[in-house]
């Protein structure tokens, strides 16, 4: 079984960033059937990971000191500004892949959203990891503000932002994501209580429940950190105000994408009616960042509702429904190249892809895509979750009709096998040295 170890920490002085990006990775891995450990220090990565190794010393101790069993894993993940290049190559044989807010440092992987393109680096928006439940937000009646400015607020800008929600007198109820800590040393219930459409504050939640809340949201006033990004994926409006001087690569980067980015409270309220949404941030980056690593993944659909699928050309902004679907497990398995489809060779495909490209949408949501190439050449792929509506069917026979068509399908895939004989195409090559065989539509 290949294996993936992970070296983070987290407590109230660091929050919680690096331990939730490190968990997302994590699942993912499990999900595909990889064993996963974890090596912590610090009270909040103790008590959120009971099973972890707990290495000696504090946070401010080096930080992969003891940690030389990492180099039995498959994979060593490594999230914590204080490593540097000769810890990272003492973990050799394994792979090593690190997030390097701002830093350079010599691993396998670097995982740097903000960057510039660079070999051996992940970087734009779409490598931007949240934790699973932002991948696919349930829609619901958007109502309230939120206000989150993480787990180490020693400055009190929850308290002062909510004086001044307070002083403009803000039309909506908001909800406040803070610590019990926080909730005590800035008099928080005082706070919310004097909002004049009220309020509500919450800490310690799970990754659904925090999902489910921002659900619920209009706009946001947060730190620039992973919940700047986990709001964005939500569809919420929002102000960021960078807290620490290693928010500042995210704060760039929503500044290029149109998001208002204040530097205190009082500014970010003012700013607030003006948030915009970024576009580009879908929720799936660990997946995508998983599918580097060669795990085989299989990203999640957004809820799908009771509704007829129509069919359509595809568009730009398809670009990340088109990969989710086809670098899912189940497709992969039957494919030519079966191994996971890493974004970046992904995005140059797409732009440069020829011939004709068509998806199904179910609610408005892309549940399975068909291309017919130049040379005739028919590709469809359905997501997991989207199997056994017809969707297959309905794509064929929309691109196939009046042209000749091919298509290669291997001998064991009994069902595209059925699919594509019901859909008009009968066998013209045997099965090749790896078990493909050709099938043909000619025009009537």
């Amino acid at each position: 079984m290949p294996s993936l170890a992970l070296r983070c920490d987290a407590d109230g002085g660091i929050g919680l960033g690096h331990l939730m990006r490190c968990q997302a990775l994590a699942v993912v891995a499990a999900e595909a059937g990889w064993s996963v450990r974890w090596l912590v220090r610090g009270q909040a990565a103790i008590a959120a990971l009971p099973d972890a190794t707990v290495l000696a010393g504090t946070v401010s101790d080096p930080p992969l000191a003891g940690a030389a069993s990492m180099s039995t894993a498959d994979w060593a993940v490594v999230d914590h500004y204080g490593a540097d290049d000769a810890g990272l190559r003492s973990l050799a044989p394994a792979r090593t892949l690190t997030f390097d807010d701002h830093q350079r440092r010599a691993a396998s992987l670097r995982v740097a959203p903000w960057d510039a393109p660079a070999a051996g680096s992940l970087t734009g928006a779409a490598h931007i990891i949240l934790r699973p439940a932002f991948a696919k937000p349930a829609v619901t009646h958007r109502t309230g503000t939120i206000v989150a400015f993480g787990g180490a607020d020693s400055e009190g800008w929850t308290a002062l932002c909510l004086a001044e929600l307070a002083r403009i007198r803000h039309p909506r109820p908001v909800a406040v994501l803070t610590t019990a800590a926080a909730r005590q040393a800035q008099d928080l219930d005082r706070a919310v209580a004097a909002l004049p459409a009220g309020g509500s504050l919450h800490y310690g939640l799970d990754a659904a429940a925090v999902a489910a809340l921002f659900a619920g949201a209009v706009d946001a006033v947060c730190a620039c950190s992973t919940v700047a990004v986990e709001l964005q994926a939500s569809g919420v409006r929002i102000v960021a105000v960078p807290r620490v001087d290693n928010q500042e690569p995210l704060a760039g980067l929503l500044v290029r994408g149109g998001v208002p980015v204040a530097r205190n409270p009082i500014a970010a309220v003012a700013a607030l009616v003006q948030a915009t949404r970024h576009p580009h941030i879908d929720g799936l980056g660990a997946w995508r960042v998983a599918a580097a690593m060669g795990i085989t993944v299989t990203p999640p659909l957004p809820p799908l509702v009771d509704a007829p699928a129509t069919v359509e050309p595809v568009s730009d902004a398809d670009s990340g429904a088109i990969w989710a679907i086809n670098t899912a497990a189940d497709v992969r398995r039957w494919s030519v190249r079966q191994t996971p489809i890493p974004w970046h060779d992904h995005e140059r495909w797409w732009t440069t892809r020829s011939g004709e490209m068509m998806v199904a949408r179910i609610g408005g949501i892309v549940a399975a895509c068909a291309r017919r190439d130049a040379d005739g050449w028919m590709n469809v792929a359905v997501h997991p979750s989207a199997r056994r509506r017809g969707l297959a069917a309905l794509l064929l026979r929309r691109l196939t009709p009046g042209r000749r068509c091919l298509a290669l399908i291997h001998r064991d895939n009994q069902a595209s096998l059925g699919l594509f004989s019901a859909c008009g195409y009968a066998p013209y090559r045997s099965a090749d040295a790896n078990g493909f065989t050709t099938l043909i539509a000619e025009p009537s």
